[in-house]
C-alpha cells in the first residue's frame, strides 16, 4: 500500500509491503512477510496443516491470489488459495496410500480412511493468516478447525488444488466476489463471495463452492480421460449476440509433473459460466465433456 501515493515505498510515509508465498514441493506450508522496511523484514503469519482450519493443507503449489473481500461492515484484505498439490507418491502420502505417480494419493485403512490431502479452498486475513472461510469435502474431520470459522461443505470435492484461484471483480467495486479453480481431478469449481450489502451482518454462509464442469475420469485410472488442471483459469468477460453477458473461462489440462507422458488425451477448454454474481442453483449438474462442442470440426485442413 503506497500511502504517500508516490514511487518509493517508505514506512515512515505510512507505506506498507507484504509478500506471501508457499513451498511447493518444499513443504505444505505458507508464509506472510511485512517487507516495508526492508532492513527489518518481520513475519506477519505462518500456516501449517498443523494450524487449526487447515487440516487439508499439502504441498503448497496454490499461488495465494490477493483479493479483497465483505462479509461484514468494512472490506477485508484477502488471499485466496487451494490446499495444494497430493501427488507423486511422495514425502505428502500416508502410509497405507497407494502410490499413483503424478496424482493424489488415497489412503484405504485407518487412521485416515480417506487419504484425501489438498481438496480445500481456503480464504485467509491476508494481514493475520487467519481464516476467514473454506470449503471442505462433507466428511473433512473437524472441518471448521474448532476456529468457529464459516464454511462451506461439497461431497464432491474429491481432488486436490494445486492451481491458483482466479478472483473475479467484475463490477469494479474493488471487492472481489467470485472465484473459478481446477483440481487434479479434470474439475471446475466456481466459488461465489458475495459482498454484504445488507444488513452489517456476517454473510459467509451465502459464500458457496459450485462445481461447474467435470471434464476427467471419476476412474483416475490413468487413461485417455483421466486430466488434471495445474494451472490459473483466465477468465474472459463477454456478451452474446441478445446481450447477456457471461463470464468466458479458459484453461488447458496436463501434468505438468510429467510432461512426456502421451497416454492422456488432454485439451484447452472454454467454459461459459451466464450465471454473473447470481450462483448456480442448488440442482444445477455439472457439465462433462461429452456436452461441450468439439472445436475441432471448426478447423479447415489445408
Amino acid at each position: 500500500v503506497n500511502a504517500g501515493f508516490d514511487a518509493t515505498i517508505k514506512k515512515s510515509d505510512g507505506d506498507t509491503a507484504w509478500v506471501f508465498f508457499g513451498l511447493r514441493r518444499g513443504g505444505a506450508a505458507y508464509y506472510g512477510l511485512d517487507i516495508s522496511d526492508p532492513d527489518d523484514p518481520r513475519m506477519m503469519w505462518r500456516i501449517t496443516p498443523d494450524t487449526p482450519g487447515f487440516e487439508e493443507l499439502a504441498m503448497s503449489f496454490s499461488k495465494p491470489t490477493p483479493a479483497v473481500v465483505q462479509y461484514g461492515s468494512t472490506p477485508v484484505k484477502a488471499l485466496v488459495f487451494g490446499g495444494g498439490y497430493f501427488g507423486d507418491g511422495g514425502r505428502m502420502a500416508t502410509s497405507d496410500s497407494t502410490p499413483r505417480t503424478g496424482y493424489d494419493n488415497y489412503a484405504t485403512t485407518a487412521p485416515d480412511l480417506t487419504g484425501i490431502k489438498g481438496n480445500a479452498i481456503y480464504v485467509v486475513n491476508a494481514q493475520t493468516g487467519a481464516l476467514i472461510w473454506k470449503a471442505v469435502d462433507n466428511g473433512s474431520t473437524g472441518a471448521d478447525g474448532g476456529t468457529g470459522v464459516v464454511y462451506d461443505t461439497n461431497t464432491g470435492l474429491n481432488d486436490s488444488f494445486a492451481a491458483q484461484v482466479a478472483v473475479v471483480d467484475a463490477n469494479d467495486d474493488d471487492v472481489a466476489e467470485r472465484g473459478y479453480v481446477g483440481d487434479m481431478g479434470g474439475n471446475i469449481w466456481r466459488i461465489d463471495m458475495p459482498r454484504n450489502l445488507g444488513p452489517q451482518t456476517d454473510n459467509r454462509s451465502n459464500w458457496k463452492l459450485t462445481k461447474l464442469a467435470a471434464l476427467g475420469d471419476v476412474a483416475r485410472d490413468g487413461g485417455a480421460d483421466d486430466r488434471r488442471f495445474m494451472s490459473r483459469i483466465d477468465v474472459v468477460f463477454g456478451k452474446d449476440p441478445a446481450g447477456s453477458t457471461f463470464d468466458a473461462l479458459l484453461i488447458g489440462s496436463g501434468d505438468r509433473e510429467h510432461p512426456k507422458e502421451t497416454v492422456r488425451e488432454d485439451y484447452f477448454f472454454v467454459i461459459k459460466d451466464p450465471n454473473g454474481t447470481t450462483p448456480p442453483s442448488g440442482s444445477y449438474t455439472a457439465l462433462g465433456i461429452d456436452s461441450l462442442a468439439n472445436a475441432n470440426c471448426l478447423l479447415v485442413a489445408g
